[in-house]
């Protein structure tokens, strides 16, 4: 599952042309809207009056970096020499480097009509303290078995970044609506599966059996 809209990474993956991405910290810009000016400028110097601003001498992906709170440049994406690491949701609201062992109970939660209770139930799961610096950049992606006693809803993920003092940071967000979960093969990727969201594609929600 991941994010359903598309996203620039779709945008700038599907472009082949010359191309610059920038991909800026969370948060609203300053308005009336002067952010990037220089930038803007010595792209459009570059390419509509054939100045030699030495935009194009630059790595295209230029990305924030939260923690560090610094830019990054890359020529690369993913980033080359990424570590794919796998996690493991485990009882007692656990995350975990290892796979749960000998455990059939599911994890639930039960959540009121939205006219009834404006009350949001959830899973949590969190992982032990992280002893040494670790930088989190890519593309992520969960999968999981559930079940459900309707005959659709709206999975809703967040990944947060829990700081010694309890400060959280969301690092992602990603949705997907049960009934649309079904995956294309040929465009997915372990990292970044494909929901084609087609008509033909939609899958309907028997209450009570898993789905993936």
């Amino acid at each position: 599952m991941r994010h359903e809209e598309m996203s620039y990474w779709d945008v700038y993956e599907g472009i082949n042309t010359p191309k610059k991405l920038l991909v800026k910290p969370n948060g609203p810009e300053e308005r009336p809207w002067r952010e990037d000016y220089e930038l803007i400028i010595r792209w459009y110097d570059h390419w509509l009056k054939g100045i030699d601003t030495g935009i194009m001498n630059e790595p295209p992906i230029k990305l924030f970096v939260m923690g560090e709170n610094k830019f990054r440049y890359t020529k690369e994406w993913p980033l080359p020499g990424v570590e794919w690491t796998k996690c493991y949701l485990r009882r007692w609201e656990g995350l975990s480097f290892e796979p749960e062992l000998h455990q059939d109970e599911a994890d639930g939660f039960f959540q009121q009509p939205l006219h009834l209770s404006n009350k949001r139930d959830s899973v949590i799961y969190m992982g032990p303290p992280i002893d040494e610096d670790l930088q989190v950049i890519g593309p992520t992606a969960i999968n999981f078995f559930a079940s459900i006693d309707q005959d659709d809803t709206n999975w809703i993920v967040k990944l947060y970044d829990v700081a010694p003092n309890g400060v959280e940071t969301r690092v992602t967000k990603g949705l997907l609506k049960a009934s649309h979960r079904a995956l294309d093969p040929r465009k997915s990727k372990p990292f970044k599966p494909y929901h084609p969201h087609t008509k033909e594609s939609i899958e309907v929600i028997k209450p009570g059996k898993y789905m993936i």
